[in-house]
């Protein structure tokens, strides 16, 4: 044995190049989360512990890796948590509303865990975080609903948000009025099932809005609070109308998605969008199933809705989707970008 001094403080500190090669290769959960590929991809769902325990081997990893650890506050099923994995929620596939199930209590409990963490007990670590993806379910809703918004206000880096709620109540009114006394000018970018797409009444200078799992929303798009700073809207809630009402409401819009509802309507319908004066970018997508709605308000359309069925038919939305682009105001880059039912994409440029 040597005389030479013995490291009693933890590992050597290494450049702070080979902790960030580390952190890249523990995956994240893609967001916005458009598929069920992100949402069933194992890889991503033991990053927060592992983060967590690489802050509890010594002080110095400690130090290191806080950032990383509660740059995300997530909770999302089957994520792995100190006291096991999450439920697996999604999909719903059983109709009507779902009942309470204490197994998604687990939910809950780690998301009241993280808040506290960052807003009570080290309130520093608020500085960190900067995206937010949570599913909450019914279990406790309410509570955990109001203290999720309080939190958010107090969050001041926050600038990504992905919400997805599964609720067992009539929860219209009741979000309004919770989002409704927020103000959050911190988020830039939301990913929303259909039933938080009230969470942008608190959002005014949010500039992206995604469709949680490419679902369309239900409703309007009057019942909805887009603000005018909007300029990439990737979910349009079908009624005959839509296209005309958000050539009115978003004047900044830059990039748009069309799904089969509105493209089925026919150019004449979307020709309003080349009005737009910031727009660039028109993404065709394929691969969003219409909601229930739709068929309610069009019974016809459940027998004739076979979107893409022929390469005919796409290559003209893809013509249209161009006309539409060749007649906004000169831009650097124009594109349409189609994006068929498995989620592969293929740009065409528009010159």
């Amino acid at each position: 044995m040597t005389d030479g001094l013995v490291n009693t403080s933890g590992l050597p500190a290494l450049p702070d190049e080979i902790y960030l090669e580390i952190v890249s290769h523990l995956p994240s959960m893609p967001i916005p989360t458009l598929n069920r590929c992100s949402l069933e991809d194992e890889s991503h769902r033991d990053r927060h512990q592992t983060l967590l325990a690489l802050t509890q081997t010594c002080r110095h990893l400690r130090r290191v890796f806080l950032r990383h650890l509660w740059q995300r506050i997530e909770v999302y099923d089957c994520m792995q948590t100190s006291k096991g994995h999450l439920a697996m929620t999604y999909p719903r596939l059983l109709p009507g509303r779902p009942p309470v199930n204490l197994a998604h209590k687990g939910h809950a409990v780690e998301l009241i865990r993280q808040l506290e963490t960052v807003i009570m007990r080290e309130p520093s670590f608020s500085l960190y975080v900067s995206i937010l993806n949570v599913s909450v379910l019914e279990y406790s809703a309410k509570t955990v609903l109001e203290e999720l918004a309080r939190c958010i206000a107090l969050l001041p880096n926050l600038h990504t948000v992905q919400l997805s709620f599964t609720l067992n109540f009539d929860s219209y009114q009741f979000l309004d009025e919770l989002f409704g006394k927020y103000n959050y000018p911190q988020v830039r970018n939301a990913c929303l099932s259909d039933t938080a797409s009230q969470f942008l009444l608190a959002c005014p200078n949010v500039c992206s809005v995604n469709a949680f799992m490419s679902e369309n929303w239900d409703g309007s798009i009057g019942d909805i609070f887009l603000p005018p700073s909007l300029e990439i809207l990737c979910t349009i809630p079908f009624q005959q109308d839509a296209i005309s009402n958000i050539v009115k409401q978003l004047p900044n819009l830059c990039e748009v998605t069309l799904d089969p509802t509105l493209l089925l309507l026919g150019f004449d319908q979307l020709k309003p969008l080349s009005t737009l004066q910031h727009l660039h970018t028109i993404r065709l997508a394929l691969n969003v199933h219409p909601p229930r709605r739709y068929f309610m308000r069009l019974p016809g359309h459940r027998i004739l809705y076979k979107p893409g069925r022929d390469i005919t038919e796409t290559a003209q939305w893809v013509e249209w989707a161009k006309n539409i682009l060749a007649r906004t105001p000169p831009q650097d880059s124009k594109r349409v970008i189609l994006v068929d039912k498995h989620g592969q994409e293929e740009t065409y440029q528009v010159c």
